[in-house]
C-alpha cells in the first residue's frame, strides 16, 4: 500500500459509512472505484472492522429487518441481502 493514498481513502470510507450502513462488499467497491489498490481497500476494511464501523451480520440483520417489516418473504429478503453484498452466511444467520 502507498502510504499517501491510504489516509485518504480512510476517510472517504468515514465520510462513506457516516452516510449510511453497508457491507464490505459496497464499501470496497466504493473505494475500488475511486482508485484504491486492493491493499488499500484491505488496510481500510480491516481499519473499520476494527474499530467496528463495518459489520455485515449487523448490516444483514437491520436490512432483513426492515424487509421483514415490509412484508417480504424469506426468498426476497435474501435477494436483497446479496443485492447490497451481504455474504449468505450473514444472510442466513439474519433470517433466523
Amino acid at each position: 500500500m502507498q502510504k499517501a493514498d491510504h489516509p485518504d481513502f480512510w476517510q472517504s470510507a468515514l465520510r462513506s459509512l457516516a452516510r449510511r450502513a453497508q457491507s464490505e462488499e459496497m464499501l470496497s467497491a466504493k473505494l475500488k472505484f475511486k482508485g484504491a489498490s486492493d491493499a488499500s481497500v484491505k488496510q481500510v476494511i480491516a481499519k473499520a472492522k476494527k474499530y467496528q464501523l463495518l459489520d455485515d451480520k449487523a448490516y444483514a440483520l437491520m436490512l432483513a429487518e426492515r424487509e421483514k417489516g415490509k412484508g417480504r418473504g424469506p426468498l426476497r429478503i435474501m435477494q436483497n441481502l446479496k443485492f447490497h453484498g451481504v455474504k449468505d452466511e450473514a444472510g442466513r444467520e439474519a433470517l433466523t
